[in-house]
């Protein structure tokens, strides 16, 4: 178990420069807790501060300008930071602060359920890589995105940026956009008014049946994502950059929007990798 329970919130009240003696009335202080000054908390993070070493400290401006856990802060194993936000500590964003040389991935997955046959030009899919931190045996599971393209009906043939979606009750279109700069759409329908577990129907022209994702293209996903998140890990470590911002969806579960790739010597930040079937 961590040596820390998990942190809580002191409030205090100061109008200009803050007086480190305040601190020795409160009860039950420890490393990494919040302090808040009520005389400026009220809109995103204003007025919060992490507590260490019988001082108080600002929040990063980054990833987030409006404040983020600062790049020292010790994440406990239970839950890898995230009772910050849960417990409503922190506002606006759920970013916390890994360590590079920390932690090394142990497997790479994907959830078979997630794998049923689909009925579009691609299927986006969550990916599972799981991660471990040798000094206490802390783990989690980093969730990013591949996508399995049905290439043979005209799905996405090579990495892609997302551009823009345009939709309405009915149905709409998705923008994509290759290195090169061509612009493709793919339209869709909706089978019933749109909501958040809407399905798509009618997406193309071709009488399209259901496609498969066999067990070569998981095992494809599955050796493309580890190559290219070991690829950034190990840049990042050469780079001397030794903290990574990950958003985290619960406790000891990040989340990765797109593994950077780099290509001809450029790194690019917004593409989607794809798999073909």
């Amino acid at each position: 178990m961590s040596s820390y329970r998990k942190p809580i919130a002191h409030y205090l009240s100061w109008e200009n420069d803050f007086e480190s003696n305040s601190l020795k009335d409160i009860k039950d202080l420890q490393d990494y807790d919040v302090i808040v000054n009520e005389k400026q908390e009220g809109y995103r993070n204003n007025g919060i501060y992490i507590y260490y070493d019988k001082n108080i400290y600002n929040l990063n401006d980054y990833p987030d300008d409006y404040g983020c856990l600062p790049e020292w802060v010790e994440l406990r194993k239970e839950d890898l930071g995230h009772s910050y936000f849960s417990d409503e500590l922190i506002y606006h964003n759920t970013f916390v602060p890994i360590i590079i040389s920390e932690w090394k991935i142990i497997s790479v997955k994907i959830d078979p359920e997630k794998l049923q046959p689909f009925q579009y030009y691609y299927k986006r899919v969550e990916v599972e890589i799981e991660f471990h931190r040798e000094r206490d045996a802390a783990k989690f599971t980093l969730h990013t995105p591949i996508i399995f393209s049905a290439t043979k009906f005209n799905g996405p043939r090579d990495v892609y940026i997302y551009k823009s979606a345009q939709m309405s009750d009915s149905g709409g279109c998705m923008l994509f956009e290759y290195l090169n700069g061509e612009i493709v759409k793919y339209f869709f329908n909706y089978n019933n008014k749109y909501s958040l577990d809407k399905k798509m129907i009618d997406a193309c022209s071709y009488g399209l049946t259901d496609v498969i994702i066999t067990e070569e293209h998981k095992q494809d996903a599955i050796s493309l994502i580890k190559e290219k998140i070991d690829l950034y890990w190990n840049y990042l470590k050469e780079n001397q950059e030794p903290v990574i911002y990950l958003d985290s969806r619960s406790p000891r579960n990040l989340y990765l929007p797109l593994i950077p790739l780099e290509i001809e010597w450029e790194w690019h930040y917004n593409l989607n990798m794809i798999v073909k079937i």
